[in-house]
């Protein structure tokens, strides 16, 4: 049985988790996004990644996020709260949720990505063992456990566009207390136009 507690989905019945969620995580909204473009009288390059992980200590886990950009047209990373408000810059491994107990175990699964562009890359950071919905594992504490998608335009002459988005599903599972479910989008998208 799944309850719908304040946005938060959680299944099965014991203790509620209360965390600390400054973005609603609610799917189709953006909780991280970076982009960058980049205009040339030469060849021209553009890159943006963003990141979203969980870690752990000995008493909390957090869900963190990151980003990066590169271009002289545009380069910005920005985070968004509960209202898709944009909350500027993130900070260095900013804060976006934060469990209040540290969980058994944890479950990540890729629920969606678009990664057809030729400049696109999803790769898993650190080591979980399926992206899958039902295979948990324990997590280290001190090790980051997510996704990150690079984009990477490059146009030597000519344009060229790269986008792409993905979202992450994060479980949390804890002895005594019902299983708490999230899940965040990511967008990251680049453009370079080399003219000569």
């Amino acid at each position: 049985m799944l309850f719908d507690i304040g946005g938060l989905m959680a299944a099965g019945s014991g203790l509620i988790f209360n965390p600390t969620d400054e973005t609603g995580h609610k799917t189709g909204n953006t909780v991280l996004e970076a982009s960058a473009s980049d205009y040339e009288t030469s060849p021209s390059s553009a890159t943006a990644d963003g990141s979203i992980w969980v870690e752990t200590d000995a008493s909390n886990a957090y869900i963190r996020v990151d980003g990066n950009a590169s271009g002289n047209v545009t380069a910005t990373v920005l985070w968004y709260n509960a209202s898709h408000v944009s909350q500027g810059t993130p900070g260095v491994d900013q804060d976006v949720f934060i469990l209040g107990q540290r969980p058994d175990s944890i479950n990540i699964y890729t629920s969606a990505s678009d990664v057809a562009d030729n400049g696109i890359s999803l790769a898993a950071i650190g080591t979980y063992t399926n992206d899958d919905k039902t295979t948990f594992f324990s997590p280290t504490n001190a090790v980051n456990y997510g996704l990150k998608m690079d984009a990477t335009s490059s146009a030597a002459p000519g344009v060229d566009f790269d986008n792409g988005s993905f979202t992450i599903q994060i479980t949390f599972r804890k002895t005594g207390y019902t299983d708490l479910t999230v899940a965040y989008d990511v967008t990251v998208d680049t453009d370079a136009e080399g003219d000569f």
